[in-house]
């Protein structure tokens, strides 16, 4: 076995492992230049020492593994694989040369952003879930009542939102204040918008009439009450009407 193919594997494995030669040398009971010395091909751990440091290493078989790294398929002990480990195997070993350096290089990234951030995890496990945020206009919004445009996001909060189709396209929200646009929404529903000039026939947005902000639906030359109680705005030259953007959503 070469001792320089040794030393690399095992320089490798000591640094995924995010652990220092002094370190390892302590927790076996050697100096961090006799784990240097290994890990630069002048001499090896003896089998006791190897089983050790598989276990710190995390690895199931670590000679198994040296083995591998040495003579691939050759190797005369192969190594414990997960399934979808020894299926990455047998791909990598069917690329050419340019597959493999590619796929290393990728390899290499992802072993620094793990070292990095700490992260960890199966190929099994879903990924982790991220986060947008968006200002919550603080002026609530009722039938008949209408928010001073340049004051909508007066003292705004942040809100967090998952990042997901649902959500594709929010930018800012508003809150819902009382009963009077049921069943379409309820009292304490936040309502997601994404900023747009124009929705479609039908649907709902928030809407600037002469510099009041209203929640209302577009419809055939008038803006249509979400509360049965309210007139329709008719779309003429009287007012000065602005659509901001559309309801994507409620939260």
């Amino acid at each position: 076995m070469s001792n320089i193919s040794a030393g690399r594997t095992l320089r490798r494995l000591r640094e995924k492992a995010n652990l220092t030669a002094p370190a390892v040398g302590n927790a076996i009971g050697k100096q961090g230049k006799t784990v240097n010395a290994w890990e630069n091909g002048r001499g090896e751990p003896d089998i006791t020492t190897l089983i050790t440091l598989s276990s710190m290493y995390g690895v199931g078989n670590l000679l198994a593994l040296i083995a591998t790294d040495m003579y691939g398929d050759k190797a005369p002990i192969a190594p414990e694989l997960a399934p979808d480990e020894e299926s990455f195997l047998s791909k990598y070993r069917a690329l050419d040369h340019y597959g493999k350096l590619t796929a290393l290089r990728v390899v290499e990234s992802e072993n620094e952003r793990v070292r990095i951030t700490g992260a960890r995890g199966n190929l099994s496990d879903p990924p982790p879930q991220r986060y947008i945020e968006i200002p919550v206009s603080k002026h609530p919004f009722y039938p008949g009542n209408g928010v001073r445009e340049n004051e909508l996001f007066e003292s705004a909060e942040l809100i967090r939102l998952p990042e997901n189709e649902l959500y594709t396209g929010a930018e800012f929200a508003v809150r819902v204040d009382g009963a009077g646009y049921e069943p379409r929404f309820s009292d304490g529903d936040i309502l997601i918008i994404k900023r747009q000039p124009e929705i479609q026939i039908g649907e709902i947005g928030i809407f600037s009439v002469d510099g009041e902000v209203y929640l209302r639906g577009n419809g055939h030359g008038r803006l249509i009450s979400i509360n049965p109680g309210l007139d329709d705005i008719t779309l003429t030259g009287k007012h000065k009407i602005r659509c901001i953007g559309k309801i994507i959503a409620k939260k």
